[in-house]
This record gives structure tokens, sequence and C-alpha cells, in this order.
């Protein structure tokens, strides 16, 4: 019943931001400023909240559209307060990392989630990096950021070698 109810709630919202982006292209309404859109990503991460409490700390693909409308919103205000564009793009990037680690701590058996979750948390920090350091150590640090979660799958596992591919090749 519950994926029903977020199924239900998914499709109501897509008609809804598809019949809104259709008037906006017809022009019908004007474009939104970049403050409505952040209210319109905020809303969408404060209902997925609630939907996520509601639903039980287990369902946690609700946590995908917590965090990253959240960080988007937080993005499109901090830049229209003139941040920093390095500190922004570093939030956003570990808005997007945040819920992949929490899916390994909600379940460990998830394992998969290692994988995104730390190249996410990799591609924050080559973000904060990109203006102290030398282009050809962020490409090696992007290289082995992404190799290493597959080095550890194997290790962790010796039966998925098919993480090996992957790990050698990148690093």
């Amino acid at each position: 019943m519950k994926n029903k109810r977020g199924n239900l709630i998914w499709g109501i919202a897509l008609i809804l931001f598809g019949g809104v982006y259709l008037l906006v292209n017809l022009d019908v309404i004007p474009d939104f400023s970049p403050t409505v859109w952040g209210v319109v990503f905020s809303g969408v991460s404060l209902v997925s909240l609630v939907i996520y409490l509601t639903s039980g700390w287990r369902e946690w693909g609700w946590l995908f559209p917590i965090f990253v409308p959240a960080g988007l919103a937080t993005a499109i205000f901090l830049g229209e307060s003139e941040v920093e564009g390095l500190w922004i793009g570093a939030l956003f990037m570990a808005s997007m990392a945040l819920p992949f680690w929490l899916v390994f701590v909600i379940e460990r058996k998830n394992w998969w989630a290692l994988i995104p979750g730390w190249v996410f948390t990799v591609l924050t920090a080559v973000v904060l990096l990109s203006e102290s350091a030398a282009g050809e150590i962020l490409g090696a640090l992007v290289m082995l950021g992404i190799a290493l979660p597959f080095f550890i799958v194997f290790l962790a596992n010796r039966s998925h070698w098919w993480a090996l591919f992957p790990a050698f090749i990148l690093g």
C-alpha cells in the first residue's frame, strides 16, 4: 500500500510540474524567479520529509527527494545571496552524497550505496579543492576516488570479482 501512495504522489507531482512547465513555455504564465524555484524545491523536500517520517525510516527511497531538492533550494538561495560559487557547488554535491550514505547506514545490506556515496563525496572534495590544487592532481583524485569503492567491494566479498575491472581501469 505504501508503494501505491508514493506512486500516486509522484504521479500527481509530475503532472503538475509538467503542466506548469507547459504554461511557462507557451508564455501563458511568466518565468519563475529563482526565489520561487527555491521555495518550490524546499516544498518538495519538506513534503518528501513528511512522507518519509510517516512511512517509516526503512523507506529510504524517500531520502533522495528530501536531500536533492533541499540541496537545490539551498544552492539557489545561496546563489541569490552572492555566496562564493565554490561552496554552493560543494554543498550541492554533498546533498547528493548524503542520501546514499544514509541508505547504507539504515540497512547495511545495501553496500551498493557506498559506491555512489563515495563518488559524490570525492566530487565534493574536488569542487572544494578546484581553486587550490593543480588540474592533474584533481584528475588523479577523481579517478582514484572512483576506483577505491570498487576495490573495497571486492575486498569485502571476494565473490564480487567484477569490481576489480572498474577498480583497476580507473586506478
